[in-house]
């Protein structure tokens, strides 16, 4: 996925990573938008947070604006299940208040004044329809033309699964979505016509 989200990149543009993790993706999107472009990189998690930025100090992104918040369909707070903190990958969560679990702020993608991106990444373990629902304004606009989404079909809410989450994102004018099975987890690319 990495490969695709660079591929689609250009000098100048601007990248969301939603679930932006230690910062892999955010830090080598930066080094393809270079210094006129921009990277917002949303991490909730407090611990992988402080790991976010400082990978990112380590690497001189500037250009990259880390922001503490988990993206939603609704402005509020919520609980983020921590997930082990051994490995490169952390898979916290949203779900219900836990033993392990902090206290979050949720804020919907179209609420932010942000530039809209012209690439997005997200990788939400499970709340990724939600996500959409509250970027749909943003990533309906023209200038966004790709949309890289990691689903994990065994933690989507009831009701919804990744043909409703592909076709929600077709309904925002992305018509060349594919979907490629990764482990336990999926990997949905969207283009919209014509982006390269």
């Amino acid at each position: 996925m990495l490969e695709a989200v660079l591929s689609t990149l250009h000098p100048g543009d601007v990248f969301w990573d939603i679930g932006s993790n230690r910062g892999l993706f955010a830090i080598f999107a930066a080094q393809r938008v270079g210094p006129h472009g921009r990277v917002y990189a949303f991490e909730p998690e407090s611990d992988t947070f402080d790991k976010l930025t400082a990978n990112l100090q380590l690497n001189e992104s500037s250009n990259v604006q880390p922001l503490r918040i988990a993206l939603s369909d609704h402005r509020g707070s919520g609980s983020l299940i921590r997930a082990s903190r051994e490995g490169l990958s952390q898979g916290s969560r949203l779900g219900e208040d836990g033993v392990d679990t902090e206290r979050v702020e949720l804020v919907d993608g179209d609420g932010l004044s942000l530039s809209v991106p012209e690439a997005v990444k997200i990788d939400v373990e499970g709340h990724e329809y939600a996500v959409v629902r509250g970027m749909r304004r943003t990533l309906s606009q023209p200038r966004c033309r790709a949309v890289f989404c990691e689903i994990h079909p065994d933690r989507l809410p009831p009701g919804i699964d990744q043909d409703a989450l592909c076709a929600l994102i077709r309904e925002l004018g992305f018509q060349e979505i594919t979907v490629q099975q990764r482990g336990s987890e999926l990997q949905a690319t969207a283009l919209k016509r014509g982006s390269a």
